[in-house]
């Protein structure tokens, strides 16, 4: 894993974790958006309210990530003032 804290970083930086939060949190959202395209479609019957709540559960998850997303935008927004 990376996310090592920079010694060497000027006072009031975030460390390294910070940024590392970021590409995690746009890689889950990529990987979301990719699981969420892969459902199969044409479904009847169970098999098409089982997938409904599949694609439903995915979009919360990007949901989550979107908001999460913000939250480390208005963090990085403090840090930097």
């Amino acid at each position: 894993m990376s996310g090592h804290h920079n010694p060497g970083a000027l006072p009031g930086q975030p460390p390294g974790e910070f940024y590392d939060l970021t590409v995690r949190i746009h890689e889950a959202q990529a990987i979301a958006s990719c699981a969420l395209e892969s459902l199969p479609s044409g479904l009847t019957g169970l098999e098409s309210i089982r997938m409904n709540h599949t694609s439903l559960l995915i979009s919360a998850l990007e949901d989550i990530l979107k908001l999460a997303h913000k939250d480390v935008e208005t963090v990085a927004e403090y840090l930097h003032a």
